[in-house]
C-alpha cells in the first residue's frame, strides 16, 4: 500500500496528502471508520477521499479499507523466523512492480525494440548487471544488443546511436548523473529512449520517451537486492517480446537448444 501511495504522492493535492499522512500515522483507527467519519477526522470531504482512492489505484473507499486490512495483517504476522520480514519485502517488491507496469507502455516498448536496428543498454553497479542480463536475452532472440557499464562507455555509445536504435537505461533512483547525461546525449542523437526506473518524477523518467516503473525497497532496505524489481521488469519485456513475435520466440528456443547441446558435450 505504501508503495502505491509513494509513487503518486508528489502528484497529490494538499488535501490528498493530508489523507495519506493521516492513514500512515493512524491506520488502526482509520480502518474502523466509514468515509464520513474519516473525512471529519481529517477535516476534508468524502469526495476528496474518493478522489484519493482513485489516485492510488484502488477505485473506492471500500477497496481502500480492504487494502488497509491486508497491510495490517501482513504487518502483524507472527515472526517465526528472522527471514520473514525479508521474505515479505521481496514479495511486496514483485507485487508492487507488477502493479506499476503499464501494459500499453510495455507493448509500445516491445514494438520499438523489434523494429529497431540495435538495442543499447545502460546501467551502473547492480543496474548494470541487469542490463547485461537483458542483453543476453535479446541476443538469444536474434536481436543486436550491447551493454555499457560505466560513464565513459555510455557517453561514447550514446554519441554514435541513430534514429534506428533503441537505448534502455536501468536505474532504481533515476537520478544518476552519468546515466541521465548519457541518455540526454542519446536522445539528441534521435534514437528512441526507454527507462526501467524506480521514480516517476526522477530526471531520468521525465527525460525518456517510454518508461516502466519499478518498486523501491523499504524496511530492511540494506538487505534487499535492488536488482530484483529491475530484473522482474526485464522478465516482463522478455515474455512480451516472445508472446508477440513468433520469430523471436523461435530464435530464443533455438539458442537454448544450442547451449544445451554444448553443455552435454562438455559433460
Amino acid at each position: 500500500m505504501w508503495e502505491q501511495i509513494k509513487h503518486v504522492y508528489s502528484e497529490m493535492t494538499g488535501s490528498e496528502k493530508k489523507i495519506a499522512d493521516y492513514l500512515m500515522a493512524n491506520m488502526n483507527e482509520a480502518i474502523e471508520m466509514n468515509i464520513t467519519d474519516l473525512a471529519n477526522a481529517i477535516a476534508t470531504s468524502p469526495g476528496t477521499i474518493t478522489r484519493f482512492c482513485k489516485k492510488i489505484g484502488v477505485g473506492s473507499y471500500s477497496s481502500l479499507k480492504l487494502m488497509m486490512q491486508k497491510t495490517l495483517t501482513e504487518t502483524n504476522l507472527p515472526q517465526t523466523t528472522s527471514l520473514e520480514p525479508m521474505q515479505r519485502s521481496y514479495i511486496e517488491l514483485i507485487q508492487t512492480t507488477a502493479h506499476l507496469i503499464d501494459q500499453d507502455e510495455l507493448l509500445a516498448i516491445c514494438k520499438e525494440i523489434t523494429s529497431s536496428r540495435s538495442v543499447h543498454l545502460y546501467g551502473l553497479g547492480n543496474a548494470g548487471l541487469v542490463a547485461q542480463e537483458m542483453e543476453y536475452r535479446l541476443r538469444r532472440m536474434g536481436l543486436l544488443a550491447t551493454t555499457a557499464f560505466d560513464s565513459h562507455s555510455m557517453v561514447m555509445d550514446a554519441s554514435i546511436v541513430t534514429s534506428e536504435d533503441v537505448v534502455i537505461a536501468f536505474s532504481n533512483s533515476g537520478e544518476s548523473r552519468e546515466v541521465v547525461q548519457a541518455m540526454q546525449l542519446a536522445k539528441e542523437s534521435g534514437c528512441t529512449t526507454v527507462a526501467f526506473v524506480g521514480y516517476q518524477h526522477s530526471p531520468l523518467a521525465e527525460l525518456v520517451d517510454y518508461r516502466l516503473l519499478t518498486a523501491g525497497a523499504s524496511g530492511e532496505a540494506f538487505l534487499i537486492n535492488t536488482q530484483l524489481p529491475l530484473l522482474f521488469t526485464a522478465d516482463a519485456v522478455t515474455k512480451t517480446l516472445m508472446e508477440t513475435n513468433e520469430a523471436l520466440k523461435a530464435h530464443y528456443l533455438q539458442t537454448l537448444k544450442a547451449l544445451d547441446r554444448l553443455k552435454e558435450r562438455s559433460e
